[in-house]
């Protein structure tokens, strides 16, 4: 079975790109609903690029809350949007499969 990958250009730079992901991650975040399989995973290049967008998902949406963690964050529970970055460890193999649906979804 083949899967089709679409691209989409979101900009010039970093920060054009990441004000284009905070507005198509709002917009899709409502199109999907918050019903517990519908996940959407924000992949980072690394930690400083999670942490910054964590950031940003806090501060920048002004229209809704969206709820979100970065993945490795144990103390908080699974949320709607996760970020990862290369090197998160998983605890467990239902964690490392659930997390490989979500990115394969």
């Amino acid at each position: 079975m083949t899967q089709e990958i679409s691209f989409i250009s979101a900009g010039e730079d970093e920060k054009e790109a990441i004000s284009f992901l905070l507005k198509f991650v709002e917009e899709k975040f409502l199109e999907l609903g918050s019903s517990p399989q519908n996940k959407i995973n924000l992949r980072c290049n690394d930690a400083a690029q999670a942490n910054e967008l964590d950031q940003k998902l806090w501060d920048d949406l002004n229209e809704i809350f969206l709820a979100h963690k970065i993945s490795n964050d144990a103390e908080m529970p699974s949320c709607p949007v996760e970020i990862s970055y290369p090197g998160i460890k998983i605890k467990n193999i239902q964690n490392l499969r659930a997390f490989i649906r979500e990115v394969i979804d």
